[in-house]
């Protein structure tokens, strides 16, 4: 009992609220040490494939990793070398070139008619200079004209004095001007080095930690592996290797694929770039190979930067149109057929997902923080559809259909939102979903729904009215349809088409309904459903039957509720027409075996639980009901 107690509060709300702002308070006081830690893990994973590599070609893991390792770091040194080479000289250029820069700036902003912000700036400057000057005027002889000529020093001003042994003696001797002298210390190598390098210390360390860190992740990983199998639990070490492992491998390609194709990118436009002849290629590259790691905003932001330049320093527009010409080409080529064959679609995150995790990160972490969101963030989606616990995350921001068909119909039903319940129809209908699958998926569990909910107060009878009311609009325009429709009024080759069904309604307008899918199912085999709706009594309805000649009687029962009123009726129908086949419908299948037992011990001959099930069953059995049954009969009359 105290644990079930202890469990049932772990799981109250509050205290999952209250673990989720802890954690998220690690992580941000944390971030120092965490930022380094998620970018060696997700640098591992990227690297796993390669290392996976050198070793079945022979290699020792150590010397694989090593190996790897190395030319990672050369790679990106190589590469950082020229960037930061050409970052200086970029912001070597930017500042000779100031004053060509505002004049062309000058001269764009100056061009055309000035802005409603602009006209709105000088009204305001005006009106301004008009109170100052109104406040300033003074009344005529309130102010005292002072000559120039007559006072040569302004008045409450001393000329320079001095005193003491410097003191002018005579005529002849002058002041002399005292000057400022500061000493400056000339800089040391030291204090130079210190300058140069003093920025450059911090990310050093960091990216050296990183890369260690890495190291360490391959050499131990199964070690790593192990260790996370021990807390977990030794008894799930089934369950808990094919998680980790498939969500290991998925991650680890996912983010292999989406490096290797940035970088590709950078290489690419930093190479169309550079044919072009905007200058420093290589770090307009490399800016395209980090920012497109931001979802949406990235790649533009790579765009507009070496734009942005070439309008600036090029001769007239040549530059500028090529470079834009590249960047959008090139990008809706990618969109469109690259990345779709190297990792599909899109990366299986919604946009409002990516966007809202791209902001958290940065609120979290900075600038790193936004970088790694994307695969922070699909590490998060693909872990969430392994691990039970972390469901809720492939649930949030998995691009997947989240409701069912029959859900989301449902849903709009309680809406009110007719229109948008008809357009969960259409899109299956458009599919190539059968008909009578349709109405076994969306429209019979919305019913179904819609019946248990009001049974247990969920909602009123106005809901339930309004989904029936839906329901019955969708199978009018369904009937109209197939009225109107090429195979109207042609029964398939050797259908039943001469016998009849009569459907009887055990308990509401719900049956009924089912019945009328019933019969727009099997309408294509040219079989005719007669419909007793539930308004009439037991007695009524058998006499309907009775004159109706049936073959079969079809009873419908929509469950959750009604069960018992559907077994006398089943009961007192085959009392009263032994002979009829009579077919029990518990649609939904909700009951299974203990319906259809239940039901079967009333005297149902069959008991079906689907729309497709009666389709594909029900003319066949009408033609083997053909031997000599002409009418119904009543138990106990003349034959």
């Amino acid at each position: 009992m105290a644990e079930r107690y202890v469990r049932v509060r772990m799981n109250h709300p509050v205290i999952i609220t209250m673990m989720i702002l802890a954690i998220i308070a690690f992580m941000y006081f944390a971030a120092e040490v965490l930022r380094p830690l998620a970018l060696a893990l997700l640098l591992s994973l990227v690297l796993a494939p390669v290392v996976a590599w050198l070793e079945r070609r022979g290699l020792p893991r150590v010397l694989a990793v090593v190996l790897t390792v190395l030319l990672t770091l050369g790679s990106l040194g190589g590469v950082g070398f020229v960037v930061i080479q050409q970052l200086g000289q970029l912001a070597n250029d930017l500042t000779e070139n100031r004053s060509e820069i505002e004049r062309k700036i000058s001269d764009v902003v100056d061009k055309g008619q000035p802005s409603t912000l602009g006209k709105l700036e000088d009204m305001a400057a005006d009106v301004s200079r008009s109170i100052m000057e109104g406040g300033g005027e003074a009344d005529e002889g309130e102010v005292e004209e002072v000559s120039l000529a007559e006072s040569p020093e302004p008045p409450g001003v001393v000329g320079p004095t001095r005193s003491g042994p410097f003191a002018p003696t005579g005529p002849g001797d002058t002041e002399s001007t005292v000057y400022q002298v500061e000493v400056v210390d000339r800089p040391t190598i030291q204090d130079r080095f210190s300058t140069a390098v003093g920025p450059l210390m911090e990310p050093a360390a960091i990216f050296s930690v990183v890369l260690v860190l890495t190291a360490f992740m391959l050499i131990t990983r199964d070690d790593l592996f192990g260790r996370i199998i021990q807390v977990i639990g030794v008894g799930h070490i089934s369950l808990t290797t094919r998680t980790f492992s498939e969500a290991a491998e998925r991650i680890s390609k996912y983010l292999t694929t989406f490096s290797s194709f940035n970088a590709l990118c950078g290489v690419f436009l930093g190479t169309g770039l550079w044919l072009i002849g905007v200058p420093y290629a290589v770090l307009w590259g490399f800016l395209v190979f980090v920012l497109r790691f931001i979802p949406y905003v990235g790649p533009w932001t790579a765009f507009v930067l070496p734009l942005g330049y070439s309008i600036v320093f090029s001769e007239g527009w040549r530059d500028p149109i090529l470079v834009a010409v590249l960047f959008i080409t090139f990008e809706a080529f990618s969109e469109y057929v690259l990345e779709p064959i190297l990792y599909g679609r899109t990366t299986g995150i919604t946009a409002v997902g990516l966007l809202i995790s791209a902001m958290f990160w940065t609120w979290l972490w900075g600038a790193p923080g936004l970088l790694l969101s994307t695969p922070l963030t699909v590490c998060l989606a693909v872990l969430g559809k392994y691990v039970p616990g972390l469901r809720f995350f492939a649930t949030m921001l998995g691009e997947d259909v989240v409701l069912e068909r029959n859900a989301q119909f449902y849903q709009r039903l309680l809406a009110r939102d007719s229109d948008g319940a008809l357009e969960v129809v259409e899109e299956a209908l458009d599919e190539g979903l059968p008909i009578e699958q349709a109405f076994d998926d969306i429209l019979i569990p919305a019913l179904s729904r819609a019946e248990g909910d009001l049974a247990r107060g969920v909602i009123e009878e106005g809901d339930q009215s309004f989904v029936w009311h839906v329901t019955r609009t969708i199978l009018d325009e369904l009937d109209t349809r197939s009225s109107e429709g090429p195979e109207a009024g042609k029964a398939r080759p050797g259908s039943a088409g001469e016998f009849k069904v009569v459907g009887v309604a055990s308990s509401d307008a719900a049956d009924a309904m089912v019945l009328r899918m019933v019969a727009l199912a099997l309408r294509p085999s040219g079989v005719s459903i007669e419909i007793v709706t539930s308004s009439s009594t037991p007695l009524e309805a058998s006499e309907q039957v009775a004159q109706g000649e049936a073959e079969i009687v079809l009873l419908s029962h929509l469950p959750p509720v009604g069960l018992t009123s559907a077994r006398y009726l089943v009961k007192r129908l085959k009392a009263l027409f032994p002979d009829v086949p009579i077919w029990a419908g518990r649609w939904g299948g909700s009951g299974g075996e203990k319906a259809r037992t239940r039901l079967t011990g009333m005297g149902a001959d069959r008991v079906v639980f689907s729309v497709a099930e009666v389709t594909s069953n029900l003319p066949e059995a009408l033609k083997l009901a053909q031997g000599g049954k002409a009418r119904p009969r009543k138990a106990g009359a003349s034959r």
